[in-house]
């Protein structure tokens, strides 16, 4: 294994402040690293990450489209763009973000919880469901999976199946 560079040792130092909830600092070390190696998806996705944390949605947004215009791969990238997406209002948005990141891993229960949930948003109420179903197989004793895939299932009017989520 190699020496680390200067970029990927400022990643690692900035993950461990945004492990700790210092989203501003992990910013100012991950814009570092992207001085270092601007294209570094990893680091456009977690300052996204710390942008996000500190409640600037719409430049946490310009930091996973960066992050996805390098490595379009990047499941992470999607989900959490979504997210952010949700929080801008941008439900139609936010539901392809989901989409796109289960189509990269379909076994991420955490973007099949939330992919349930922008569905919702846009009362996809059939598919909502599948995700919803998707998620608590992959997360069963996540009680959020068990209680967006049973939002879904009221929405849908389907009380006695959603009481037993």
């Amino acid at each position: 294994m190699g020496e680390l560079g200067a970029g990927e040792i400022l990643i690692y130092a900035a993950v461990a402040k945004l492990e700790q909830g210092r989203g501003a600092e992990a910013a100012d070390l991950l814009r570092a690293a992207l001085f270092c190696d601007p294209q570094n998806a990893e680091a456009h996705s977690y300052l996204g990450n710390a942008l996000l944390m500190a409640g600037q949605d719409q430049e946490a947004e310009a930091s996973y489209h960066a992050a996805i215009a390098l490595r379009p791969d990047l499941a992470r990238a999607h989900s959490n763009m979504g997210i952010v997406q949700q929080r801008l209002g941008k439900s139609d948005d936010a539901a392809q973000s989901f989409q796109r990141a289960v189509t990269i891993e379909p076994n991420y229960a955490l973007a099949q919880y939330h992919l349930c949930q922008a569905l919702l948003a846009v009362d996809q109420v059939q598919d909502a469901i599948a995700a919803g179903e998707r998620a608590v197989t992959l997360a069963p004793n996540a009680p959020e999976a068990h209680n967006n895939l049973g939002a879904a299932l009221m929405k849908a009017e389907r009380t006695e199946e959603a009481i037993r989520c």
